[in-house]
């Protein structure tokens, strides 16, 4: 079991340190993160922690975490909907620079 918490820590380590350099060196053309997308990942970041906790407690808690994460994902696609309508000009060229979830990913 130790082998795989390593894995795991090594795996977050890479992917912190690869977001962070990936913001800080971003040129001076290219969209930052903005507040939404930093709250998203967040929220993400507190669904991920929830399902691993929940998987090694109880399969009551695992099955909670799921349907959060799922209502999580359904009110992102609206979100993004909601946006596209209300600024018609302005939201398309931010949802091509922005991902929804991940930064740089999706």
């Amino acid at each position: 079991m130790k082998a795989i918490d390593v894995i795991i820590g090594l795996g977050w380590l890479v992917f912190w340190a690869y977001w962070l350099v990936m913001a800080l060196t971003a040129k001076a053309g290219q969209a930052r993160w903005t507040g939404c997308a930093a709250i998203r990942v967040g929220i993400i970041i507190v669904i991920l922690l929830l399902l691993r906790t929940a998987m090694a407690v109880s399969p009551y808690l695992l099955a909670a975490v799921v349907i959060v994460g799922a209502y999580f994902l359904f009110s992102a696609v609206v979100e993004e909907r909601n946006m596209a309508k209300l600024f018609p000009a302005d939201y398309p060229p931010y949802k091509r620079s922005t991902k929804m979830l991940v930064p740089y990913i999706l």
